[in-house]
Protein backbone atom coordinates (compact mmCIF):
# COMPACT_ATOMS: atom_id res chain seq x y z
CA UNK A 1 0.00 0.00 0.00
CA UNK A 2 1.53 3.86 -0.31
CA UNK A 3 0.64 6.69 1.11
CA UNK A 4 -1.98 7.61 3.91
CA UNK A 5 -4.19 4.87 5.25
CA UNK A 6 -6.97 6.49 7.14
CA UNK A 7 -8.62 3.49 7.83
CA UNK A 8 -6.42 1.44 9.90
CA UNK A 9 -2.74 3.80 10.00
CA UNK A 10 -4.14 7.74 11.06
CA UNK A 11 -3.61 10.29 13.32
CA UNK A 12 0.12 10.93 12.44
CA UNK A 13 0.73 14.38 11.62
CA UNK A 14 4.07 14.56 10.80
CA UNK A 15 4.80 11.14 8.66
CA UNK A 16 2.83 9.25 5.84
CA UNK A 17 3.50 5.87 5.30
CA UNK A 18 4.52 4.15 2.50
CA UNK A 19 4.70 1.06 2.80
CA UNK A 20 3.24 -1.67 5.83
CA UNK A 21 4.16 -5.14 5.73
CA UNK A 22 2.75 -7.58 8.26
CA UNK A 23 5.57 -9.91 9.91
CA UNK A 24 3.81 -13.37 10.90
CA UNK A 25 4.95 -16.59 12.57
CA UNK A 26 4.90 -20.01 11.65
CA UNK A 27 4.86 -22.98 14.05
CA UNK A 28 5.25 -26.98 12.41
CA UNK A 29 4.60 -30.05 14.66
CA UNK A 30 4.02 -30.93 18.22
CA UNK A 31 3.91 -27.78 20.19
CA UNK A 32 7.42 -26.48 18.18
CA UNK A 33 9.18 -23.06 19.09
CA UNK A 34 8.62 -20.63 15.95
CA UNK A 35 10.01 -21.85 12.81
CA UNK A 36 10.46 -19.00 10.74
CA UNK A 37 9.30 -15.43 10.83
CA UNK A 38 8.44 -14.12 7.57
CA UNK A 39 6.55 -10.71 6.02
CA UNK A 40 3.98 -10.21 3.77
CA UNK A 41 2.77 -7.00 1.81
CA UNK A 42 -0.55 -5.46 3.62
CA UNK A 43 -3.28 -3.84 2.27
CA UNK A 44 -6.16 -1.94 4.42
CA UNK A 45 -9.99 -2.70 4.04
CA UNK A 46 -12.82 -1.44 5.77
CA UNK A 47 -13.01 -2.70 9.27
CA UNK A 48 -16.23 -3.93 7.95
CA UNK A 49 -14.68 -6.35 5.34
CA UNK A 50 -13.18 -9.89 5.77
CA UNK A 51 -9.53 -9.90 6.15
CA UNK A 52 -7.90 -11.79 3.18
CA UNK A 53 -4.28 -14.01 3.91
CA UNK A 54 -2.98 -14.30 1.19
CA UNK A 55 0.04 -17.32 0.30
CA UNK A 56 2.33 -18.83 -1.85
CA UNK A 57 2.91 -22.66 -1.34
CA UNK A 58 6.13 -21.80 -2.64
CA UNK A 59 7.71 -19.70 -0.36
CA UNK A 60 8.97 -21.05 2.94
CA UNK A 61 7.44 -22.22 5.49
CA UNK A 62 4.59 -22.85 3.38
CA UNK A 63 6.33 -25.33 1.18
CA UNK A 64 4.90 -27.78 3.62
CA UNK A 65 1.74 -27.62 2.36
CA UNK A 66 2.85 -28.82 -1.09
CA UNK A 67 2.38 -32.36 0.01
CA UNK A 68 -0.68 -34.42 1.36
CA UNK A 69 -0.85 -34.15 5.56
CA UNK A 70 1.71 -31.23 5.24
CA UNK A 71 -0.02 -28.86 8.48
CA UNK A 72 1.35 -25.06 9.45
CA UNK A 73 -0.04 -23.09 12.63
CA UNK A 74 0.37 -19.21 11.55
CA UNK A 75 0.21 -16.32 13.90
CA UNK A 76 -1.41 -13.46 12.60
CA UNK A 77 -0.75 -9.94 14.24
CA UNK A 78 -4.32 -8.70 15.22
CA UNK A 79 -6.08 -6.28 13.47
CA UNK A 80 -8.79 -3.66 15.28
CA UNK A 81 -11.82 -6.41 15.53
CA UNK A 82 -10.61 -9.76 16.90
CA UNK A 83 -13.57 -12.13 16.98
CA UNK A 84 -13.84 -14.85 19.97
CA UNK A 85 -13.09 -17.49 18.01
CA UNK A 86 -9.88 -16.38 17.12
CA UNK A 87 -9.16 -13.86 20.34
CA UNK A 88 -9.87 -15.78 23.57
CA UNK A 89 -8.72 -15.55 26.17
CA UNK A 90 -4.75 -15.26 26.11
CA UNK A 91 -4.82 -15.38 22.38
CA UNK A 92 -4.43 -11.51 22.19
CA UNK A 93 -2.90 -12.87 18.33
CA UNK A 94 -4.92 -14.98 16.08
CA UNK A 95 -3.92 -18.24 14.91
CA UNK A 96 -5.04 -20.81 12.30
CA UNK A 97 -3.84 -24.11 11.43
CA UNK A 98 -3.82 -24.90 7.99
CA UNK A 99 -3.68 -28.44 6.70
CA UNK A 100 -3.33 -30.19 3.30
CA UNK A 101 -6.29 -32.45 3.35
CA UNK A 102 -6.39 -33.38 -0.16
CA UNK A 103 -4.36 -33.27 -3.84
CA UNK A 104 -7.72 -32.85 -5.88
CA UNK A 105 -11.35 -31.63 -5.69
CA UNK A 106 -12.52 -28.05 -4.74
CA UNK A 107 -11.52 -28.68 -0.69
CA UNK A 108 -7.84 -29.76 -0.48
CA UNK A 109 -7.12 -27.57 2.59
CA UNK A 110 -8.70 -27.11 6.05
CA UNK A 111 -8.16 -23.93 7.68
CA UNK A 112 -9.27 -23.65 11.28
CA UNK A 113 -9.11 -21.35 14.70
CA UNK A 114 -5.97 -22.85 16.49
CA UNK A 115 -7.79 -22.43 20.29
CA UNK A 116 -9.79 -25.75 21.44
CA UNK A 117 -13.27 -25.09 21.96
CA UNK A 118 -13.18 -26.52 25.34
CA UNK A 119 -11.06 -24.34 27.38
CA UNK A 120 -9.36 -22.65 24.51
CA UNK A 121 -5.90 -24.27 25.20
CA UNK A 122 -3.72 -24.38 21.67
CA UNK A 123 -4.69 -27.29 19.59
CA UNK A 124 -1.24 -28.87 18.06
CA UNK A 125 -0.92 -29.22 13.95
CA UNK A 126 -1.89 -32.57 12.32
CA UNK A 127 0.91 -34.95 13.04
CA UNK A 128 2.18 -37.82 11.25
CA UNK A 129 -0.05 -41.01 11.42
CA UNK A 130 -2.84 -38.95 12.55
CA UNK A 131 -6.19 -38.03 10.50
CA UNK A 132 -7.28 -35.39 13.23
CA UNK A 133 -5.94 -32.41 14.97
CA UNK A 134 -5.65 -32.66 19.01
CA UNK A 135 -5.46 -30.38 22.30
CA UNK A 136 -2.47 -31.88 24.00
CA UNK A 137 -4.36 -30.82 27.59
CA UNK A 138 -7.32 -32.65 27.44
CA UNK A 139 -7.41 -34.60 24.10
CA UNK A 140 -10.27 -33.53 22.32
CA UNK A 141 -9.76 -34.02 19.28
CA UNK A 142 -11.18 -32.22 15.83
CA UNK A 143 -11.49 -33.06 11.87
CA UNK A 144 -9.09 -31.25 10.25
CA UNK A 145 -11.10 -29.91 7.57
CA UNK A 146 -14.51 -29.01 8.92
CA UNK A 147 -13.80 -28.36 12.71
CA UNK A 148 -15.96 -31.06 14.32
CA UNK A 149 -15.26 -32.26 17.76
CA UNK A 150 -14.35 -36.15 16.36
CA UNK A 151 -13.67 -37.18 20.35
CA UNK A 152 -14.17 -35.10 23.41
CA UNK A 153 -11.96 -33.97 25.74
CA UNK A 154 -11.72 -35.41 29.11
CA UNK A 155 -15.19 -34.02 30.74
CA UNK A 156 -16.38 -33.41 27.89
CA UNK A 157 -17.93 -30.10 27.09
CA UNK A 158 -15.83 -29.36 24.02
CA UNK A 159 -17.01 -27.47 20.75
CA UNK A 160 -16.19 -27.55 17.07
CA UNK A 161 -13.35 -25.23 15.88
CA UNK A 162 -14.00 -22.53 13.67
CA UNK A 163 -13.40 -22.62 10.21
CA UNK A 164 -12.33 -20.40 7.12
CA UNK A 165 -12.82 -20.49 3.77
CA UNK A 166 -9.45 -21.33 1.86
CA UNK A 167 -9.33 -20.99 -1.53
CA UNK A 168 -6.79 -22.61 -3.34
CA UNK A 169 -5.57 -21.82 -7.30
CA UNK A 170 -3.24 -24.60 -8.77
CA UNK A 171 -1.72 -22.75 -11.74
CA UNK A 172 1.20 -21.65 -11.71
CA UNK A 173 2.59 -24.52 -9.80
CA UNK A 174 2.86 -25.41 -6.91
CA UNK A 175 -0.10 -22.62 -6.35
CA UNK A 176 -1.22 -20.16 -3.92
CA UNK A 177 -3.73 -20.22 -1.34
CA UNK A 178 -6.44 -17.61 0.15
CA UNK A 179 -8.00 -17.59 3.32
CA UNK A 180 -10.91 -15.63 4.46
CA UNK A 181 -10.55 -14.33 8.11
CA UNK A 182 -12.88 -11.98 9.66
CA UNK A 183 -11.93 -9.31 12.09
CA UNK A 184 -8.72 -8.37 11.23
CA UNK A 185 -9.50 -5.07 9.51
CA UNK A 186 -6.61 -5.84 6.37
CA UNK A 187 -5.31 -8.18 3.65
CA UNK A 188 -2.30 -9.54 3.67
CA UNK A 189 -0.35 -10.38 0.19
CA UNK A 190 1.50 -13.61 -0.97
CA UNK A 191 4.57 -13.68 1.81
CA UNK A 192 8.04 -12.59 1.56
CA UNK A 193 10.86 -14.82 3.42
CA UNK A 194 13.41 -12.96 5.13
CA UNK A 195 16.93 -13.10 3.44
CA UNK A 196 18.76 -14.65 5.92
CA UNK A 197 17.56 -16.20 9.40
CA UNK A 198 18.18 -12.91 11.05
CA UNK A 199 17.52 -10.07 8.66
CA UNK A 200 14.25 -9.46 6.67
CA UNK A 201 13.72 -7.24 4.05
CA UNK A 202 11.60 -4.47 3.40
CA UNK A 203 11.65 -2.99 -0.36
CA UNK A 204 9.55 0.48 -0.92
CA UNK A 205 9.46 2.89 -3.46
CA UNK A 206 11.38 6.54 -2.68
CA UNK A 207 11.41 9.95 -3.91
CA UNK A 208 14.11 12.45 -3.70
CA UNK A 209 14.69 14.98 -1.09
CA UNK A 210 12.50 12.61 1.46
CA UNK A 211 13.64 11.05 4.08
CA UNK A 212 12.31 7.21 5.51
CA UNK A 213 12.02 5.74 8.99
CA UNK A 214 11.37 1.65 9.53
CA UNK A 215 8.43 1.69 12.38
CA UNK A 216 7.00 -1.25 14.35
CA UNK A 217 3.24 -1.75 15.79
CA UNK A 218 2.97 -4.88 17.74
CA UNK A 219 -0.66 -4.66 16.26
CA UNK A 220 -2.80 -2.37 13.53
CA UNK A 221 -3.97 -0.18 16.90
CA UNK A 222 -0.80 -0.15 19.20
CA UNK A 223 1.75 2.03 19.83
CA UNK A 224 4.03 2.39 17.23
CA UNK A 225 8.00 3.15 17.50
CA UNK A 226 10.68 3.79 15.20
CA UNK A 227 13.90 1.38 15.08
CA UNK A 228 17.13 0.90 13.52
CA UNK A 229 17.69 -0.85 10.21
CA UNK A 230 20.87 -1.07 7.94
CA UNK A 231 20.81 -0.67 4.02
CA UNK A 232 22.35 -4.05 3.40
CA UNK A 233 22.79 -7.70 4.27
CA UNK A 234 25.94 -7.34 5.80
CA UNK A 235 26.40 -3.69 7.22
CA UNK A 236 27.21 -3.09 10.79
CA UNK A 237 26.10 0.33 10.46
CA UNK A 238 22.57 0.73 11.75
CA UNK A 239 20.38 3.55 10.31
CA UNK A 240 17.77 5.61 11.82
CA UNK A 241 16.93 7.34 8.17
CA UNK A 242 17.25 7.01 4.67
CA UNK A 243 17.20 9.70 2.07
CA UNK A 244 14.99 9.00 -0.88
CA UNK A 245 16.55 8.74 -4.26
CA UNK A 246 13.60 8.65 -6.64
CA UNK A 247 14.31 4.98 -7.02
CA UNK A 248 12.92 1.62 -5.37
CA UNK A 249 15.26 0.68 -1.75
CA UNK A 250 15.04 -1.78 0.88
CA UNK A 251 15.70 -1.63 4.43
CA UNK A 252 17.37 -5.01 6.69
CA UNK A 253 16.03 -5.42 9.84
CA UNK A 254 16.42 -7.68 12.93
CA UNK A 255 12.87 -9.07 13.39
CA UNK A 256 11.89 -8.30 16.61
CA UNK A 257 10.65 -11.67 17.98
CA UNK A 258 6.93 -11.14 18.08
CA UNK A 259 4.41 -10.59 15.20
CA UNK A 260 3.38 -6.99 14.41
CA UNK A 261 3.68 -4.75 11.40
CA UNK A 262 6.59 -2.78 9.90
CA UNK A 263 5.50 0.36 8.81
CA UNK A 264 7.84 2.23 6.06
CA UNK A 265 7.12 6.30 6.93
CA UNK A 266 8.00 9.19 4.46
CA UNK A 267 8.83 12.00 6.85
CA UNK A 268 8.26 15.55 4.98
Amino acid sequence: MTHNEPSLYSGQSRRHFVKTFAQIGAYFGLCAPVCRYFVGEVQAQSSGLIGLFNISLAVSPFTALQQLNGSVKVEVPNGTLGTPSLVAVNNATPMIIITRVATTGDSQFGALSQRCGHQQNAVNPKVAGQNYLECPVHFARYNQTTGAVVQQPIGGGAVALSAYLAVFTAAPAPGTLQIRIAGIGYSIGHALEGTTAKRLRLRFPTRSGTNYQVMFRSSVTGTQSAIQFFNSLVSTTPLSQIPGTGAELSAYVNPPQQTGFYLIAAIP
